[in-house]
């Protein structure tokens, strides 16, 4: 006996009743016609009810979560299911929110209440800080920032093998969560992979500086975030060189009695006294009240860390001061 047969309105043709579906709407197409439409809109992560929906110009009926999973082979079921996962922000009235388990080795998705301070992985049973992800165990009784310092304590930020090899390799730490990231791609525009940021916090390569999406070109240099240059180029070349000198690798001693006292103990001896760029000041005089600090001598009125490259760069702007030839080969 032959199988009936129906005519499909996507394809205009008559299919076999046993290779058709019939939605939740009652209407009825060919399962080819509807998978072919459903990959095609889930590949292009177009997954709103608006455009997920019974074929029917005359209908608005959305397709149904289980007719998706019922009906589509596995993998483009998964592609939906993340389109949906990333693209979910807030659920109504509950005003739920997205996670995903910072154990690498879980990485199950789930929804939690957005106000939560904490969350429990469904799966694994791991308990975490809602907002940073921390292990909660560690982080309960404390904020976000004060729970970063105790880790960064335990952190051996002296270990000169990891940071010559960071070096070496040209890795960099996310400006956010602090985690080393290797580009491995050509673009300098990245987004945080670790378990904290988890591809939220966007940063350039080349300088280190939190980003936003829409930097993505502006950032660099002739809008091009494959070339090593970047709107911060120039100036981290400066204070790189600014805080190498101040580190005593280039610093330029004077060799007669200083011109201007030091501004903390009135000496004149460069044995304990030291200018800087002829325009800055770093004493080393037991008795001076700015000992191992560097003082303006423009102004005497800015101190200075010996680690405040940064700010010794824009002060010396805001100063007016002008560099000799002899100190602009160095720093510039």
């Amino acid at each position: 006996m032959e199988e009936p047969q129906i005519n499909c309105a996507i394809c205009l043709s008559p299919s076999p009743l046993s290779k058709t579906l019939t939605l939740s709407c009652n209407h009825r197409f060919c399962l080819e016609c509807l998978l072919s439409d459903w990959t095609n809109s889930i590949s292009q992560g177009l997954i709103d009810p608006t455009r997920l929906k019974c074929p029917n110009a005359d209908c608005k009926m959305p397709m149904t979560y289980d007719e998706l999973k019922a009906n589509l082979p596995p993998e483009i079921f998964q592609k939906y299911e993340d389109f949906s996962f990333n693209a979910f922000m807030v659920n109504g009235e509950n005003k739920e929110k997205t996670i995903v388990c910072p154990d690498p080795k879980c990485q199950t998705k789930s929804f939690i209440w957005s106000g939560a301070s904490f969350f429990t992985c469904w799966k694994c049973k791991a308990k975490y800080c809602a907002d940073c992800c921390g292990n909660w165990l560690e982080h309960e009784g404390l904020n976000c920032e004060k729970y970063k310092e105790n880790i960064a304590k335990n952190v051996n930020r002296n270990d000169e093998e990891f940071e010559n090899m960071m070096e070496k390799e040209k890795w960099m730490k996310c400006p956010k969560c602090h985690i080393v990231v290797e580009k491995i791609e050509f673009c300098n525009f990245i987004r945080c992979p670790s378990n904290i940021c988890q591809k939220k916090t966007s940063f350039c390569y080349l300088c280190g500086e939190i980003l936003a999406e829409e930097d993505h070109y502006d950032h660099y240099k002739n809008k091009n975030p494959y070339e090593n240059q970047c709107m911060n180029s120039n100036k981290k070349k400066k204070l790189n060189n600014i805080n190498h000198n101040i580190e005593g690798k280039a610093k330029a001693k004077a060799k007669k009695p200083l011109t201007k006292a030091c501004p903390g103990c009135r000496t004149r001896d460069p044995e304990k006294c030291e200018i800087l760029w002829e325009k800055f000041t770093q004493c080393s005089n037991n008795d001076c009240k700015y000992k191992g600090k560097i003082v303006c001598l423009a102004c005497k009125k800015k101190i200075f860390k010996p680690t405040d490259g940064e700010m010794i760069f824009d002060h010396g702007e805001d100063c007016k001061i002008k560099l000799p030839p002899a100190c602009k080969c160095l720093i510039f």
